[in-house]
């Protein structure tokens, strides 16, 4: 007999998601921001590939911290917009969540 596995509860888990990527947002903008500002006062481009580096992620922990927020909050409420619902239901919940009758009804 298989044992039973045990999961995290939703909010428990949205609440992590939301911490982790709260403490990631705040060290990729510290980090952005002193090579921004060393490239600016001392020149040249030899952070060039860790400031791309160091932006994309920073994106990536803004981006878990919007899903995060969504996730805590229990969704999205479809305002009747179709490109603005559409977009948002692909961004925040995902191509297999979306459909076309979901967005328009």
């Amino acid at each position: 007999m298989c044992p039973a596995r045990k999961s995290l509860p939703l909010l428990t888990l949205a609440s992590i998601l939301l911490v982790i990527s709260c403490i990631g947002s705040c060290a990729n903008a510290v980090v952005l921001t002193v090579l921004v500002r060393a490239r600016r006062e001392f020149g040249g481009s030899a952070h060039t590939l860790i400031a791309n580096q160091s932006a994309m992620e920073l994106a990536a922990s803004v981006s878990a911290l919007i899903m995060s927020i969504v996730m805590l909050t229990h969704g999205y409420r479809y305002s009747g917009d179709r490109i603005l619902d559409g977009t948002i239901c692909v961004l925040f919940e995902g191509m297999h969540n979306c459909s076309i009758r979901h967005i328009i009804s």
